[in-house]
């Protein structure tokens, strides 16, 4: 269980186990039904959230491994971006988000995953911007190796209070909250700052540590 996710506690183990049990029908001499391991099950129920795989403009990358590369816009606004086909909404994300990227073959000195926030907010308090932060682990999917980002709570509440002083500039009076907030777009770059163009799949999930596949890193 811990070798598809290192992160449980103690109490979260035993409870899985509890939970993924047999009934056998059979009780011992205090009263408490004796259960049957399912070891199987347990591992299923111990594998943190994935999240879904995501589209874009560029083209749908699909899962890891699957032999389906897309590449990022190579002009225009979100130039060396992947523009997310549905943005995804920050509204829920109490807890933060878990950026999950899968580069293209041949990729090495990763350096960071980030990402343009847009509002829901129709003009003037309307605004795009920039966030990023660096990676905080590797995972590995279909023998793919990937690396996730956890995003916290604090980070969105930053990047809120940057967006409501943005619009205010542009129109005082204007209130944005978190459920005004959308991620339009993701980038990569190395450890020197050059863009990768190339994504083999990508997930956004809320939560912290919410990635797909086995944490290696």
């Amino acid at each position: 269980m811990l070798s598809v996710n290192p992160n449980l506690t103690a109490a979260q183990l035993k409870t899985i186990i509890q939970n993924t049990a047999k009934h056998t029908g059979t009780f011992d001499p205090q009263g408490n039904e004796v259960l049957l391991l399912d070891a199987f099950r347990a591992v299923q129920q111990a594998q943190p959230p994935s999240g879904t795989f995501l589209s874009f403009t560029e083209g749908n990358p699909g899962l890891p491994g699957d032999g389906i590369l897309i590449t990022a816009e190579s002009s225009g606004q979100f130039f060396n971006e992947f523009v997310l086909t549905t943005p995804v909404p920050l509204g829920q994300a109490t807890d933060g988000i878990t950026i999950t990227v899968f580069p293209g073959t041949g990729v090495s000195n990763f350096g960071n995953a980030g990402f343009d926030i847009t509002t829901t907010a129709s003009a003037p308090c309307s605004v795009q911007f920039g966030s990023a932060t660096g990676p905080t682990g590797q995972v590995v999917f279909n023998g793919v190796t990937g690396v996730f980002t956890n995003v916290p709570l604090s980070t969105l509440l930053f990047d809120l209070s940057f967006a409501n002083f943005v619009a205010n500039i542009q129109h005082p009076g204007c209130v944005l909250t978190l459920s005004d907030l959308q991620i339009q777009t993701l980038d990569m770059f190395t450890v020197f700052a050059t863009p990768i163009t190339s994504l083999d799949a990508a997930s956004i999930s809320l939560g912290q540590n919410a990635f797909p596949g086995t944490r290696i890193q």
